[in-house]
């Protein structure tokens, strides 16, 4: 089985192309949804933000206030790291034990969607890295579009990310999305061929 590790910066446009994967019935393990369970009411990773940050980062149903949260460690590398530190380990498993429940049904390629693949050092979980790329103005535009950000806040969340060059320096393939959704997904149709090929 081949596992493959899919990355981007924010609005690079990942996500259009996992949509594709999926619809072509490629085995995806979304990182992002299983960041999000892990941090569920009631789990040990909400425990673990309750106690390092405190009760203030609860919402009164005692889910995860995220806007709080994100607005503290996009501003601030040490209290991101802390959160990291928390999280990425329990992440981690949850990764693992996804990509074995699809070995076990007998998938030959497993594609792990993670914006943080590289920064979270989970390189050793896939056999090649695909980095969907876009420019600087490109992500800053679909991101104000998509979420309503001020371009501030844009160039902030960027910011807090690992620079797309160092990303580059990881990756095996890189996915150029600057241009139109058909150019990318024609781009991501021959690298897949040669993928399940291989």
């Amino acid at each position: 089985m081949k596992i493959i590790g899919l990355t981007g910066g924010i609005g690079s446009g990942k996500s259009m192309i996992t949509q594709y994967l999926i619809d072509q019935g490629i085995a995806v393990i979304d990182a992002d949804q299983l960041s999000r369970d892990i941090v569920k009411p009631s789990t040990p990773g909400l425990k673990k933000i309750a106690e390092s940050f405190g009760q203030e980062y609860l919402l009164d149903d005692g889910e995860l206030d995220r806007a709080k949260m994100g607005e503290l460690v996009f501003k601030d590398k040490e209290k991101l790291s802390l959160l990291n530190s928390l999280l990425h380990p329990i992440l981690r498993a949850e990764i693992k034990r996804e990509i074995e429940c699809f070995r076990s049904k007998g998938h030959t390629l497993v594609i792990l969607d993670a914006a943080i693949l590289i920064e979270s050092k989970m390189q050793d979980l896939v056999d090649e890295i695909w980095l969907v790329y876009a420019d600087q103005e490109t992500q800053i535009e679909r991101i104000m579009k998509r979420d309503g950000f001020t371009r501030a806040q844009v160039i902030a969340r960027i910011g807090s990310q690992m620079p797309i060059e160092e990303k580059k320096k990881h990756a095996d393939i890189i996915i150029d999305n600057n241009q139109s959704p058909e150019k990318t997904i024609e781009q991501v149709k021959k690298i897949v061929s040669a993928a399940e090929s291989n």
